[in-house]
This record gives C-alpha cells, structure tokens and sequence, in this order.
C-alpha cells in the first residue's frame, strides 16, 4: 500500500521512535570500506533525477518550514559538537565550493540580534598564528566599499572609547574637572592643551574628537577626518581646534583636513583654529572677550 501523501500521526511517530530504542542495527550503523566502494561505483555515470531542476519559491518556503520546528530550541550537546568538529578536521573545500559559498551570501542581512549572539560567542576568542596568517592571506587585494570602512571606522572608535579595544597610537588618559571625565590624549601638545583648557575660565567644557568630517585628499581619495577638540566658551560660541606641530602643518594632508573644517565650520557657526607650539607654549590662544 503506498504511503504518498500520508503522514504518522504523533502517537504513531511516538511508538517507531520507541521501537527503536536499543535496536542497534537502526543505530549508528556503519558500511566497510569496500561495500562503500562497491556502492560508489554502481552509481558512477548516473544522472540524478533532480540535475538542472530548482525548487520554486513556494516549494522552498514549505520544505524550510517543514524542517524547522524539529530542532527548533535544540541545542547541541558539547560531545556532539567535539565530534562534528572532528569529523570535519582536516577538510579542505574546493575553490570552486567556496566560491559557491561566498555567492550564496553575498547581500545576506544578519538581524542586530544574530549580530548580538555572533558577538558574544566570539568574545574572549583568540586567533592562533596559523589562523591569523590565513585570515591576512585571504584578505590581501581586497577593497572596502566606503560604507564598509564608515562601519569599520565607527566600531573602532566606539571600542575604542569603550575601553574595548586599545588604539595602534600610544594613548594616555587625562582627568577633565570641566568634563568630570577621564580624556585621551595622543601627544605631548594635546596635554598641554587640556591642562591650559582646565585652567581657562572662560572654558565651560571640550570634548575630544566629537566630529567626523568627510574630506578629499586627492581626486578620488576621500577619507575621514576626526579633529582634536570642540571648545565651548560662557559667550555661547565654539571653536573647533586641531592640535598639530609646526613642522607638519604645511603637509598636503593636513592642508586639505583644514580646508575641509573651515568650510564646516562656516556652515555650522563655528570657528576653526589650528594650534602649533606657538600658540600652546606662547599663550596666544584665545583671549577673553
């Protein structure tokens, strides 16, 4: 009697899976090597009935709902997943499988929540050498959209203001009375600074790198700018200020992030100003109005 189109009951379900308890031909069972061969080869130059046919939308739909509730709140055991790591130890894809691989997520758009649970069973994580020289192999020549790096670049700095994440730069914290914050500073002239700020009575507060600013080092070179601090004085006005020395001032980079600022700033109602040691160690900031 055929059985198409029919489906067990839940108390039939229960009873086969009773039956098959301790039944250890049903369980575990593994073929020898030569049957594996024998049967390998009685296949060979046969076409699959289902070779260049897709499933619809809706079949998909049907079969992935179909599959789901099983499992669905499961989690695996830790012997489980010891063996399922083992049994793929050693495995090497094809360049043509992890092409298919990459293709098939490429534009797939992870909810925040799997972002969340991928974040926190990585966290404490280590990279060993091996692993960190693949990772370095596999990315060399690839180019970030400019939506990658903004992404890239705000998660560092978050990070990095978390106390997450330690910056390449040597940084060093300083305690802001105005801001009752510890702040970082990066040089010599950017401490000086603060404490000159702390002692300026007609500073209310400043903050450390507050804005990021688009600029154009070149005809298709755009990058991002962070400037050093953004001052408010008792009048109600605010001046934006990079902290540089002498010597590099005159540097085309640095000329095309001040260019940049002062037309910010011309929109937004600010004043841009860039400190070098003459004005640090000179006393010629800002004079009381």
């Amino acid at each position: 009697m055929s059985m198409k189109g029919k489906h067990h009951t839940e108390k039939a379900k229960r009873k086969v899976s009773k039956s098959l308890i301790g039944n250890e031909r049903a369980l575990g069972y593994r073929f020898s090597d030569e049957a594996k061969r024998k049967m390998s080869e009685s296949r060979k130059g046969r076409v699959p009935w289902n070779k260049g046919k897709h499933h619809t939308e809706e079949a998909r739909k049907k079969m992935s709902e179909s599959s789901s509730h099983w499992n669905k709140g499961k989690r695996l055991s830790e012997g489980t997943k010891k063996k399922m790591s083992e049994a793929h130890e050693g495995k090497k894809l094809s360049e043509e499988h992890k092409k298919r691989l990459s293709e098939v997520r490429k534009g797939m758009k992870r909810s925040e929540e799997t972002k969340k649970k991928m974040s926190l069973s990585s966290k404490g994580r280590r990279h060993t050498e091996e692993a960190k020289r693949k990772i370095g192999l596999s990315s060399k020549g690839r180019v970030h959209s400019e939506e990658t790096k903004q992404k890239m670049s705000e998660s560092i700095r978050k990070a990095i203001s978390e106390g997450r994440l330690k910056p390449h730069m040597k940084c060093e914290k300083f305690w802001s009375t105005k801001n009752d914050m510890w702040v970082n500073y990066r040089s010599s002239y950017e401490l000086c600074v603060f404490e000159i700020l702390e002692k300026m009575m007609m500073v209310v507060k400043y903050e450390v790198e507050p804005l990021r600013i688009k600029y154009r080092c070149g005809f298709d070179d755009v990058r991002t700018y962070f400037p050093d601090l953004l001052i408010t004085y008792k009048d109600g006005s605010k001046e934006l200020v990079e902290v540089k020395a002498n010597w590099c001032v005159n540097h085309y980079k640095n000329q095309c992030k001040a260019k940049t600022a002062k037309k910010y700033c011309d929109k937004n109602g600010l004043t841009f100003n860039v400190w070098t040691e003459d004005e640090i160690f000179n006393h010629k900031l800002r004079r009381p109005g």
